[in-house]
């Protein structure tokens, strides 16, 4: 059977058939399920990719000068969103989530509570965090005030200053201006802007990774970079991330000095 199916799909199958044959015990159709003490099998044969080796890509320091540019050039309607991606390491989801209520000038942080979801068949709306580390709040910056600012002249202009109440997104779509922006619009943008570029391909996820590569780069602390980037565990951001350390660790060992007797 394992050597016909991968090991996931015999394991899907051994449980359905577990569930069945325990119904029947139930039913008293039989006294005993012979698939009780079944193992479920191991996935040798796949070694899964670690993360970093998979969608993640970081802009260089040329790159990200050369997008934000265009962006800039071309009045692109998504340039902030991908300001604000960059200079907070939030997910798109996220970003099409949050409202003018959600930023706190009070205590001088941008709450992050929720998504932007799939509701029903072909229509958007916003949902909880998946875990609980993605509800966090991320301090503001100069740079994410201004990015903010920047993008209430541009929805009251544009679509009217309605849009800026506390209960309006922040973002909305090119195409629908009464819908929050996802990942399809934002990657759609993207692609725009990078013809005749010379930039590889890239995502929007590329901006999260952009901010913690910048990060680390900057020599912020991992535990502060895990909570703003909403990991349940330091362990997935250093996996994530772990390609921009060799260079920092090279530095820090110039740094460092022990005094010996």
């Amino acid at each position: 059977f394992s050597k016909i199916y991968a090991a996931s799909t015999a394991n899907y199958y051994m449980t359905l058939a577990k569930n069945v044959l325990n119904s029947a015990v139930s039913d008293r159709i039989i006294q005993y399920n012979p698939c009780f003490n079944v193992k479920m099998l191991k996935n040798t044969a796949v070694k899964k990719p670690k993360a970093r080796e998979t969608i993640h890509r970081a802009l260089t320091l040329e790159e990200q000068e050369t997008f934000f540019k265009k962006a800039r050039k071309k009045n692109a309607w998504y340039e902030n969103v991908f300001r604000l991606m960059i200079c907070t390491g939030i997910r798109v989801g996220e970003a099409g989530a949050l409202r003018w209520k959600d930023i706190d000038y009070g205590q001088n942080v941008m709450h992050i509570k929720e998504t932007v979801t799939l509701v029903d068949y072909g229509a958007f709306g916003t949902g909880d965090a998946k875990t609980e580390a993605g509800v966090r709040d991320i301090a503001l910056n100069d740079d994410i005030k201004k990015i903010l600012a920047d993008q209430k002249k541009k929805v009251a202009e544009h679509i009217g200053i309605a849009y800026t109440k506390p209960d309006a997104f922040i973002f909305y779509t090119a195409e629908e201006h009464k819908a929050p922006i996802r990942d399809n619009n934002v990657n759609s943008a993207i692609d725009v802007l990078l013809k005749d570029t010379g930039i590889a391909h890239f995502t929007s996820h590329a901006f999260r990774d952009t901010f913690a590569t910048r990060a680390f780069e900057q020599e912020i602390n991992p535990n502060i970079v895990k909570e703003i980037l909403g990991h349940t565990d330091l362990a997935m951001t250093m996996d994530l991330y772990t390609q921009v350390l060799p260079n920092i660790k090279q530095d820090a060992m110039k740094k460092l000095q022990i005094k010996l007797a």
